[in-house]
């Protein structure tokens, strides 16, 4: 398990890696954005997460907490060698599939966060290149939900997935998912 010393280090090269990684999008898509959108009012979602038109906050939150929480419990499962393993090299496009099959399912109402940083950094990049602080205001100030619901929602997930399939599990002298490499 990842040491809680680490986290905030962990957690800020994340929103530094999403930041560039948007930095690089708005760099490619510059010279078009100044011919379509020279305001910088229309183009937002290409960046960052913003929810469907009369989709209010309240189903925004529940649609990136399930989703969190729907791609935590799909992680554990496939990480969990107590389970019936699928194999150490299909992990990864196990992971891919279940990521898409959460877009496909949970994304039409927000555009699907599903983690703070893939959110935060593209709309910090945006506030920085002058999109103005309406990244933070538009949509009744929806941009706290991607930072909020996907924390609460991997958390309730791992939680859940304990519950129901962890806790029955003979006892684990190796810690509870031995190939997962911390």
């Amino acid at each position: 398990m990842l040491p809680w010393k680490k986290v905030p280090f962990y957690l800020l090269v994340q929103l530094l890696a999403s930041y560039i990684a948007a930095l690089v999008v708005y760099i490619l898509y510059r010279p078009m954005l100044n011919i379509v959108d020279p305001e910088r009012t229309s183009t937002n979602a290409i960046f960052a997460t913003y929810p469907l038109a009369n989709v209010g906050n309240f189903t925004c939150f529940l649609t990136e907490f399930f989703a969190a929480a729907v791609l935590v419990v799909g992680f554990l499962a496939l990480q969990d060698q107590h389970n019936r393993p699928i194999g150490r090299q299909a992990v990864p496009a196990a992971i891919g599939v279940l990521v898409s099959a959460i877009a496909m399912a949970f994304g039409m109402n927000t555009g699907l966060a599903i983690n703070a940083a893939r959110d935060l950094g593209p709309r910090l990049l945006m506030w920085t290149v002058g999109f103005g602080s309406r990244v933070f205001s538009l949509n009744h100030y929806y941009f706290w939900i991607p930072l909020v619901a996907p924390i609460l929602g991997g958390a309730v997930g791992g939680i859940a997935y304990e519950g129901m399939v962890g806790y029955h599990h003979p006892t684990r002298s190796h810690g509870p998912y031995p190939e997962f490499r911390y």
